[in-house]
């Protein structure tokens, strides 16, 4: 049995993955077995969007194929309102809140503005951004939680490095800087940060990079920040957070170059709850509140999507037509939003949808 477990995670037996372990490679990687697949009854259905986030409800926020910005909630289409006067080239990263609002980044001529759909009807709001970070601004919104509360990363220019920002209050109008000011067991002053997304509680995940480390931080909602646990003696070695959930956080790291690549789950306090051997693996795209990870791994020939629950692998391909699929998120009951992706680059939206929701998955605190 493959060593799974670093700290504890109390797992829910489910029928699919009781009595099973993930498997550490990928279909076509040679240093290894085949995988044995586990069938979960996942079916897929078209979606009238091309997804690009997915709350716990399983509302999906993305793109229509008229290129409007929308909001796929319980069976109904909403377009979300636009105002053509704030230059917004393209909609990008939307991402639905617990609240059904809408927030994402609103792509410009001269840069990228941070946006919140407060009502869908209205054209969304623009974030403010620190005084001199107007001019060419490049920032954008990962997060939200339910209310007026988000993180994002912002930066003044080219030359100019990205730094890790809270938006919060009426309107959201408050601006607070994440970036620590030293970080390490050193004197190792933090330059730049970056903020992948936040959960409901307000605990906040990302990077902070110095002059000589890259460290995976997890914020709390008072702003104190915590190193998140990596694994053996290369600790951060590519370690990078990129969801964060209301008892988790989950993302990727390379422990040596020579020893591969591990789906992540902290808890919040940042220590490290659980970690999947990978050969190949590409991403982690999606996890629930009940511990489902989804992401896609590199096969030789392509890409692959997979997920991972309660010790069960699954790999997931795509329809009839597309070379691949990009999961963008995964809600409460175990649905997968994804992107069917062809080999010439254009996408269209998925729902892999099961027969029975997922049961609870403890992580301890």
């Amino acid at each position: 049995m493959n060593a799974m477990t670093k700290g504890t995670l109390l797992l829910a037996l489910a029928a699919a993955g009781c009595g099973t372990e993930p498997s550490t490679g990928v279909p076509g990687d040679p240093a290894v077995a085949e995988p044995l697949i586990f069938y979960t009854g996942y079916t897929a259905s078209a979606l009238p969007l091309t997804p690009q986030g997915m709350n716990d409800s399983g509302s999906m926020a993305g793109i229509t194929p008229t290129g409007a910005p929308a909001l796929y909630s319980g069976g109904t289409l909403t377009t979300l309102g636009t105002t053509p006067a704030d230059g917004c080239i393209r909609y990008s990263k939307l991402q639905p809140t617990p609240t059904n609002g809408v927030v994402g980044d609103c792509d410009t001529s001269m840069g990228t503005h941070p946006v919140y759909w407060f009502f869908l009807a209205w054209g969304p709001a623009h974030l403010p951004l620190q005084v001199g970070y107007s001019a060419v601004p490049s920032a954008t919104v990962t997060g939200s939680t339910t209310g007026y509360s988000m993180v994002g990363t912002a930066s003044g220019g080219p030359f100019t490095f990205g730094v890790a920002y809270r938006w919060s209050g009426p309107g959201a109008t408050s601006l607070t800087s994440l970036q620590p000011v030293a970080i390490g067991t050193r004197t190792n002053y933090a330059y730049a940060s970056s903020a992948i997304g936040m959960n409901d509680a307000g605990y906040a995940a990302g990077l902070v990079y110095t002059g000589m480390d890259t460290y995976p931080v997890v914020w709390s909602p008072s702003n104190a920040f915590t190193i998140l646990q990596g694994l053996g003696s290369y600790a951060n070695y590519q370690t990078r957070p990129t969801v964060v959930k209301s008892g988790a956080i989950a993302g990727i790291s390379g422990t040596s170059p020579a020893t591969g690549w591990y789906a992540m789950l902290w808890n919040l306090n940042g220590t490290l709850a659980n970690y999947v051997p990978m050969a190949n693996l590409a991403s982690v795209d999606g996890l629930s509140t009940q511990g489902r990870l989804a992401g896609k791994a590199y096969t030789g020939s392509g890409y692959r999507a997979w997920t991972w629950y309660a010790g069960a692998l699954t790999w997931l391909d795509p329809p009839a037509g597309a070379a691949y699929l990009q999961p963008v998120g995964v809600d409460s009951c175990g649905r997968i939003a994804a992107q069917a992706v062809t080999s010439s680059g254009t996408a269209t939206g998925v729902l892999l949808s099961k027969l029975f929701c997922d049961t609870t998955v403890v992580l301890a605190q």
